[in-house]
């Protein structure tokens, strides 16, 4: 029997402890033994994290509830994606996977990690934004297009200023990070349709007309097969003569 067995860190101690290593990601100057004993504590709570949400270790659901309530209470949420970009690429992973499972988990009919989320806009936006440094992208671009799935967290975006940095996206970047902001805006698009069909009726115009008919002749062929399909949403019933008025 081993009487030296490590004591397990309950739900509130691994959430501060992530919070802290994040928050001591920016403290001493780069390559500094702060930075890399932060570096290494934030990959340990993610690890962690992930580990209690996907049930290792059987922690029960009063368990994981704590966890995500003491996310919630930390802002725990809004910090992963803002720091993303200082993680090392295992914690990136894990980050996309904590907020997978954590978007998943329902309470009867209610989704408490999206009305978290919702009311906590900038996580949305940080998570495009992410798409500015081509290194972190993939795994914001990941964390956005879980988000989008559910109709209240994309309908933010979808009704936002930040939605029209799209286009930047995905013409200014690399192709992968072009292929994934694309794939995100098509998630946007398609999902939902009713709540899209709603703001198409009320924002559609030529210059979004245009955008995706410049893309629809785009030399990547990848880029045109994910514009046509956006581009159908345009021509369902409600509003096709609208969209044939602006052709």
């Amino acid at each position: 029997m081993n009487f030296f067995k490590a004591k397990q860190r309950t739900p509130s101690e691994i959430v501060r402890g992530l919070r802290d290593a994040i928050n001591k990601l920016d403290v001493g100057p780069p390559g500094s033994e702060t930075r890399r004993k932060a570096s290494e504590d934030v990959t340990k709570g993610l690890q962690q994290v992930k580990g209690l949400l996907h049930g290792d270790g059987d922690p029960g659901p009063e368990l994981v509830a704590q966890l995500a309530t003491e996310a919630y209470a930390a802002d725990l949420l809004p910090a992963i994606v803002k720091s993303c970009a200082k993680f090392d690429f295992e914690a990136r992973k894990d980050a996309a996977q904590v907020f997978s499972l954590l978007l998943r988990r329902q309470i009867g009919s209610r989704s408490p990690t999206v009305e978290y989320i919702v009311t906590r806009e900038i996580v949305v936006y940080d998570a495009l934004k992410g798409y500015e440094i081509e290194e972190v992208a993939l795994s914001t671009g990941l964390i956005l297009r879980e988000m989008l799935k559910h109709e209240p967290i994309a309908r933010i975006l979808l009704n936002s200023d930040q939605f029209y940095s799209f286009p930047h996206y995905i013409e200014d970047t690399t192709f992968g990070v072009s292929c994934d902001a694309f794939a995100n805006l098509k998630e946007t698009l398609t999902r939902h349709k009713p709540m899209v069909a709603e703001y198409l009726e009320a924002n559609y115009d030529r210059a979004n007309l245009k955008m995706m008919m410049n893309l629809l002749r785009d030399k990547s062929r990848n880029i045109q097969f994910e514009a046509f399909h956006v581009f159908k949403v345009s021509l369902i019933p409600e509003f096709g003569l609208k969209v044939f008025d602006m052709l």
